[in-house]
């Protein structure tokens, strides 16, 4: 080959390899989402109607992006970086008589699913046997199934197998002694059940997330309204993904659900509503 051209193709190559550099470094390489909004618990149950209740809303980000994703509000942390969500709660309702002030415990949970594979089973005993106390105590003997999987960030989570066993639930008066069952139950473990191995863990767990909420609780009168802070801060290692959020959450469907990605976009996909308890109460008049 002429050296001419030997000296082209290499310049060259090396021109292309420059460029190719160049755009690594200055270019955002995909982001790979481990974590994808997980299921909250939907209870069901049909609550009564009151005539006062608690009313919690989710305000302005601070050092936040957001954005409306399926109709949820989605804040949006970069890693390594922190902010704030503001919020605000009321105690609302009809003026009733002797009616007193009412406090407000606040509470944030945040649910994700993640993609993971079985790496460890354990069949425990066939048989089980376990009655709960009045006192609060539990004294179960054998022991359930267990696996364990590798969730795709890293995070190592054991689950009990119910699936894997059948049996009876018996509940007794709960005005006995302290000390005597206030239930049993009796169960048998089948030793040829396994568990599937790929699945997909829903968990209430934020790996490298901190968060606080000040205040942690409120006192109101009722039809006054009071304002807090929800604190966050994200590790630069922290997995990226999007949270469902709910702050103030109750069986009754109460609080309010949001979205929290850890990353620098919104979340791509479509969110499906959770499904909403019924309210029971006397029937409108048609």
């Amino acid at each position: 080959m002429d050296s001419r051209l030997t000296a082209i193709l290499v310049v060259s190559l090396l021109v292309i390899g420059v460029i190719l550099l160049y755009l690594q470094l200055v270019m955002p390489a995909g982001v790979q989402y481990y974590i994808y909004p997980g299921s909250s618990p939907s209870y069901g149950l049909a609550c009564p109607a009151s005539l006062t209740k608690t009313a919690s809303m989710l305000l302005n980000g601070s050092s936040m992006s957001v954005y409306n994703v399926s109709g949820y509000t989605d804040y949006v942390l970069n890693p390594g970086s922190s902010g704030n969500i503001s919020f605000s709660l009321s105690y609302v309702g009809l003026a009733v008589q002797n009616a007193s002030n009412h406090t407000i415990e606040n509470s944030l949970v945040l649910y994700h699913a993640e993609n993971a594979t079985l790496i460890n089973y354990s069949a425990g005993s066939s048989g089980q046997s376990c009655a709960g106390y009045a006192n609060g105590t539990t004294e179960c003997r054998g022991t359930l199934p267990t696996a364990c999987y590798l969730a795709d960030n890293g995070e190592f989570i054991c689950q009990k197998q119910y699936s894997a066993c059948t049996g009876r639930v018996y509940v007794s008066n709960t005005s006995v002694a302290a000390d005597s069952p206030i239930y049993a139950y009796n169960y048998t473990c089948s030793e040829s059940y396994s568990p599937p191995q790929t699945t997909r863990l829903e968990l209430d767990t934020h790996p490298g997330l901190n968060l606080s909420l000040a205040p942690a609780s409120e006192t109101l009168a009722l039809n006054k309204r009071a304002t807090g802070t929800i604190s966050f801060s994200a590790l630069a290692s922290a997995p990226q993904g999007t949270y469902i959020l709910s702050f103030n959450g109750d069986f009754c469907g109460g609080g309010k659900t949001a979205l929290l990605t850890v990353g620098t976009e919104p979340y791509p996909g479509a969110i499906q509503a959770p499904p909403q308890p019924l309210t029971t109460g006397k029937p409108r008049p048609r």
